[in-house]
């Protein structure tokens, strides 16, 4: 008897299992979570079921555990969260986009408070990105590294004032 109907049989069960099974477990759970300093938020970021990923969102919540809100959903296939980072108060959030703008959001209500460029694309996803991003120590400005995406040639660091400071 021929093994070939077997071994059809069982790479149709693994491919189900790996791509509903994996949807399922990739839904619920988040790829990138950081805490803030204070313990008492969370920010992270889930990816969906999609043909071609990346398929991310953006999330805020309880770190207890409690309600999450869905702050943003980044563009299918085209864009997707590289760092998260918190203000050193713990009041605001930000999350840097392929490796090229940053949003901040307000902890506490979920909104989308500045949206800075941080490095110009030069075509997609561009040679250059930003590394390393953090707020301020005073938290009125955002301070990165520009790197090439392939080297490990990074700028000194740059400072870029928030539209909208605390």
């Amino acid at each position: 008897m021929s093994r070939a109907p077997l071994v059809i049989v069982a790479l149709v069960a693994w491919t189900s299992l790996a791509l509903f099974g994996g949807w399922t477990a990739c839904v619920r759970r988040p790829e990138l979570r950081t805490v803030s300093p204070d313990g008492e938020r969370v920010a992270f970021v889930r990816s969906s079921f999609a043909i071609d990923p990346p398929a991310q969102s953006l999330w805020i919540g309880d770190a207890e555990g409690g309600e999450a809100v869905r702050v943003a959903r980044l563009a299918e296939d085209q864009e997707w969260c590289d760092e998260i980072f918190w203000s050193p108060d713990g009041q605001r959030v930000g999350f840097l986009i392929t490796g090229l703008r940053v949003q901040v959001y307000d902890a506490e209500s979920s909104r989308l408070i500045d949206e800075q460029i941080l490095v110009e694309a030069d075509g997609y996803p561009g040679s250059l990105e930003a590394r390393l991003v953090s707020f301020t120590p005073d938290g009125k400005g955002l301070r990165f590294r520009e790197c090439h995406r392939t080297l490990e040639t990074c700028s000194e660091e740059r400072r870029l004032p928030l539209a909208s400071p605390a």
